[in-house]
């Protein structure tokens, strides 16, 4: 424990993420005579085997014993399926990042996670791993004795204005390589896991096993009909929740944009690549794709990465990020008037930057160099973020991760089962002294009741009357027409007091639906003024229409 805390490397330089990164420990693997959950315990069993058979006398202990010995082993090999720490304590060893294997990432909140650890190929001193979809750089430390550094992989989204504007794409094919290996494709691919995997998962969980802890203790008590259908309850319910994980994985598969075309000027001259290939750095020509000469509808263009503007105007529509539906007008970087010195800061200077996932209304090419022309026409801009390092892919992680950000109080919950099992306790001790002062009664059925008597604390059932529960707030919410996108906040939302909603801009479109006509009886008075009256109504409804679309 004393080298694992001296070998945690702080993670510098990270920006206010809603899980940033505290440390980093880095660990190889023990070989498996060297494991603490197989050494160990492969002794004891030889201790208690030699034991026995020198010493037959000791049946009665050994039959306590043994089973005790793997009940322990059996708790051992789930812990490790449970907690990170103890697997790293068990299984792994720490060690420096040049003879590691393993990363154990240690964000603000949450649960540490293991993640492989990669070396780079164009550095050999130089280490990266991947956690939440964003590269991590580990440097080793170096021959002057300093200690090693982490940090995240910063996108050239930072750099002086000067360097934007003489830049002329990537000019080189190492380059190309470089970047490539550097910052990675431009893609947002979720790995979908198989459902074996997940199986094994929900199979390990602490609350399945103690699941399947009271069935086999009522399987012992002959209650065989009833454990039976209990498992096969169970089973079905861990097969539901997993093709809904299943199914919630493909669904935000489906919000990351499509690849698509687009103009890019590589080694000096304009080649059309998938969006896939785009990498930062790179001079990008963004161009509104004219309309469907068959069906005559418009296509919709996504801005593939952030780009920053070089040459031209854009307007694009932010609703997919920001929910604001008006369009914004992006300008080039020459038209804030800023010293060539300036860094960029893209917060500041968000009115010449195309974020990535937001659509092309219209574009105009402006005044560009006669060199840095597109083919076709567009607006020219350099790549600054791409894949989940960029804008898009920052509202993708939210989405991915936001189970690990809910972790909500169990000190209530907690109590309650104390409290619960204070009570269960006591009975089971009366139980077992009345028992015990029946020399008729059989131990082995006593013993049995009091374990089950404690275990009915918590009854196994109890996930999945949570789960209707939920699913009957879920029905409740959307017969008022109320869609809820992440079920699991229900049980939190209702120790909510206040509600504080933004302007209804962020919820509501501009575009306005016609929801019918309004007619005025005939012979009623005012006709005139009803007409009118019926006519700004009519207007007001609209835009009250246009708002609820």
């Amino acid at each position: 424990a004393t080298r694992a805390k001296m070998n945690a490397i702080p993670v510098a330089d990270e920006d206010s993420d809603d899980l940033p990164l505290v440390r980093v420990r880095c660990y190889a693997r023990r070989a498996l005579h060297w494991r603490l959950d197989v050494a160990p315990l492969c002794a004891a069993y030889a201790a208690a085997f030699g034991a026995y058979a020198l010493r037959p006398e000791l049946e009665e202990v050994a039959v306590v014993g043994t089973p005790c010995l793997v009940l322990a082993h059996l708790l051992l090999f789930l812990a490790t399926h449970w907690s990170v720490r103890v697997r790293c304590a068990t299984q792994l060893y720490a060690c420096p990042p040049a003879r590691a294997s393993l990363v154990c990432a240690e964000p603000a909140s949450g649960a540490p996670r293991l993640c492989p650890l990669e070396r780079e190929a164009a550095a050999p001193d130089a280490f990266f791993f991947t956690y939440h979809k964003r590269k991590y750089l580990l440097g080793a430390a170096g021959k002057g004795g300093g200690s090693p550094s982490c940090r995240k992989l910063r996108m050239p989204s930072s750099e002086p204005l000067s360097h934007y504007a003489e830049c002329a794409g990537l000019q080189t094919p190492a380059a190309v390589e470089a970047a490539r290996a550097r910052y990675g494709s431009n893609d947002f691919s979720i790995p979908r896991p198989a459902f074996s995997e997940l199986l094994q998962e929900h199979a390990t969980a602490p609350f399945f096993v103690f699941q399947m802890l009271c069935v086999l203790l009522w399987c012992l008590d002959d209650y065989w009909y009833y454990s039976v259908f209990t498992l096969l309850m169970l089973l079905l319910f861990e097969c539901t929740v997993i093709k809904s994980r299943l199914r919630n994985v493909d669904e935000l598969s489906e919000l990351a944009t499509p690849a698509s075309a687009v103009l890019a000027r590589r080694c000096g001259k304009w080649e059309r690549l998938s969006s896939t290939d785009l990498l930062p750095g790179d001079l990008v020509a963004l161009a509104r794709t004219p309309a469907n000469r068959l069906l005559g509808q418009p296509v919709d263009t996504i801005v593939p990465a952030d780009v920053l503007l070089l040459h031209g105007s854009l307007a694009l529509n932010e609703s997919a990020l920001t929910g604001e539906s008006t369009p914004q007008l992006k300008e080039p970087l020459p038209s804030l008037g800023l010293p060539p010195s300036t860094r960029l800061n893209l917060a500041e200077h968000r009115a010449c930057v195309a974020l990535g996932g937001t659509k092309l209304l219209q574009h105009s090419a402006g005044a560009q160099p006669r060199s840095q022309q597109p083919p076709g026409g567009g607006a020219v801009g350099v790549v600054l973020r791409t894949g989940f390092h960029s804008s898009q892919g920052k509202l993708m992680r939210t989405i991915l991760f936001a189970t690990e950000r809910v972790n909500g109080s169990d000190r209530e919950t907690l109590l309650f089962i104390l409290f619960l099992l204070a009570f269960a306790i006591a009975a089971a001790g009366h139980v077992l002294s009345v028992g015990l002062a029946d020399p008729a009664r059989s131990r082995y059925k006593l013993a049995l009741h009091c374990m089950m008597i404690v275990t009915s604390v918590v009854p196994p059932e109890l996930p999945m009357e949570l789960s209707l529960a939920v699913n009957h707030s879920l029905l409740a919410l959307h017969r008022r027409d109320i869609f809820c996108t992440e079920p699991f906040r229900i049980p939190f939302a209702g120790k909510v007091q206040l509600c504080c909603f933004d302007k209804t801009g962020t919820l509501t479109s501009d575009d306005l639906v016609v929801q019918g006509v309004a007619a005025v009886p005939s012979g009623s008075g005012g006709g005139s003024k009803g007409s009118d009256g019926g006519s700004d109504g009519g207007g007001g409804g609209g835009s009250d229409g246009g708002g609820a679309a």
